[in-house]
């Protein structure tokens, strides 16, 4: 089925919320794959998406975009209709954008397990406090394209931060095992991708650079993250560390920045193994940190060249 066979219609000043919500609602209990065409769906309120096995694709990452116009959280799957014991487990969600305003604090809220979440992107949200991803909890995921920045979108409001894993506020459960592949995270007015309370995330290839604040972080008592085939450069020489690790058993191989790595006072066992950085440091607390085949880069005063 596709959402305009449910009264959605890309206009201008139209309301789609109610359609919108009984779209996903058939399709999501019915388990009936769901579609969107190109165009613009505004709607108020949050897009609820949280139905376990919904299948729903776009046509497109850019052509098919849902427009919030209310504050708060613009698109939310909070894993509050479990589907196996208390879980909420199998989505697959691919090829549209979510889009917020200057009053957005989360564009995409996810704590749904075991699902594939593929070339999305999402854009304009609060410069102060919004956030792009929030994975609460989320176990399991696969996450393929997922995009925040300018290079592909001319955007207004750049959201305070990218990527974040944390906990899922209901039961404390942490981001874990999930499966990052080639996000693109960029200019955006804070951090990159930060991990706070997470364990055993892949990321591989993709990037997350050219953000005002620290393009990846991953915080204290986080472990076994790996990151690899990255790109963490700033745009040019600012200072501002490109990657900072403070947890456990930290892997960073083959990925690149042109400010700097940072071990973090908490770090421990963490890897850097390859890739190019301009310069490497270490706290004085960092416990048993490895570097190996590290090339260093130098860049001048005038920034890269």
């Amino acid at each position: 089925l596709d959402v305009m066979q449910f009264g959605a219609l890309p206009s201008d000043g139209v309301d789609n919320a109610a359609a919108l919500a009984k779209a996903f609602s058939v399709c999501g209990l019915g388990k009936i794959p769901l579609t969107a065409p190109k165009g613009v769906f505004e709607y108020s309120g949050t897009l609820d998406i949280d139905y376990p096995e919904l299948k729903f694709s776009g046509a497109s990452m850019m052509l098919t975009v849902f427009k919030c116009t209310a504050a708060g959280v613009a698109g939310a799957a909070l894993g509050a209709r479990p589907n196996r014991n208390e879980f909420s487990i199998n989505q697959w969600l691919e090829h549209f954008t979510i889009e917020g305003n200057p009053l957005t604090t989360i564009l995409f809220q996810y704590r749904l397990n075991y699902s594939s979440l593929s070339n999305i992107n999402v854009r304009e949200a609060s410069e102060f406090a919004g956030v792009a991803y929030s994975f609460e909890g989320s176990v399991s995921c696969v996450m393929y394209k997922l995009n925040c920045g300018y290079n592909m979108n001319e955007m207004t409001n750049f959201p305070w931060r990218g990527m974040q894993f944390t906990t899922d506020p209901a039961d404390g459960r942490r981001a874990s095992n999930n499966l990052i592949i080639e996000p693109q995270i960029d200019h955006l007015s804070g951090d990159g991708i930060v991990l706070i309370a997470a364990d055993n995330n892949s990321f591989v290839g993709g990037a997350a650079q050219a953000n005002a604040g620290i393009n990846f972080v991953v915080q204290a008592n986080c472990h076994t993250t790996s990151a690899r085939d990255m790109g963490f450069e700033h745009a040019q020489a600012t200072g501002q560390e490109d990657c900072f690790i403070n947890g456990v058993d930290s892997k960073i191989i083959n990925c690149y920045g042109t400010e700097g790595f940072v071990f973090g006072s908490a770090s421990e066992r963490t890897l850097l193994q390859g890739g190019r950085w301009h310069n490497v440091t270490a706290a004085d607390t960092a416990l048993y940190p490895i570097i190996d085949g590290v090339s260093y880069n130098w860049y001048p005063a005038a920034g890269p060249g």
